[in-house]
């Protein structure tokens, strides 16, 4: 996979996750998860944007990581037309790693465990690099990793604690109970628009 390098902090995360926040919300509190959890059409970064053109409804929690500045651990869902809602763990880590001259730097994240030992769905988002020194760099790097519905609901009482590995390196990231339990809340079961399809007998009728 081809590196980036850019000047800056997290710029390209935030423009494309407004759950990218300045300062970490209190996971454990479901009234402040809860209020933080972004329900879009389309893209993430818009509050309650309807868009029947792509037909496509989003939704994006909070930034619940406990260094928010330099890590993102969120949970996200979408869904696209009428079909099942899909839902994502995003991870996105920022840290500093020896240079390897001639060869590519970094933990190159690529595999996810949970604290049961399970080996989840995982996708290398992003890898880049943010500078290099005489002897190290800062890497930022981001994966996807695709859980269900069921899944999260199995851990409403505890929570989720994942192990990120990769070839040089590995890292936590943990979502609490609360956070959870808020976001499953306002994701519909079905979602928004499986919804309206199952309401309406007409549809029902064409399908």
């Amino acid at each position: 996979m081809k590196w980036l390098v850019f000047t800056g902090s997290m710029i390209y995360l935030c423009s494309s996750l407004s759950g990218c926040a300045s300062s970490s919300i209190n996971g454990n509190n479901p009234v402040e998860v809860t209020s933080h959890i972004e329900i879009t059409r389309d893209e993430f970064t818009i509050v309650i944007k309807q868009d029947e053109v792509t037909k496509v409804t989003s939704y994006t929690g909070p930034n619940c990581a406990k260094n928010p500045v330099d890590h993102i651990v969120l949970i996200r869902a979408w869904q696209t037309r009428d079909e099942p809602v899909t839902y994502q763990i995003y991870v996105s880590d920022r840290y500093t790693h020896e240079q390897l001259h001639g060869g590519i730097g970094g933990k190159l994240y690529d595999t996810v465990h949970d604290i049961d030992g399970n080996v989840l769905p995982t996708e290398v988002l992003s890898r880049s690099v943010s500078w290099c020194g005489k002897n190290e760099c800062q890497y930022v790097e981001a994966v996807g990793v695709a859980i269900t519905r069921p899944y999260l609901e199995d851990r409403i009482a505890r929570g989720l604690t994942l192990k990120i590995g990769g070839t040089r390196g590995s890292a936590t990231a943990n979502v609490p109970a609360a956070y959870v339990q808020a976001f499953l809340k306002r994701v519909p079961e079905q979602g928004i628009r499986r919804q309206r399809v199952d309401a309406d007998p007409i549809q029902r009728t064409k399908n």
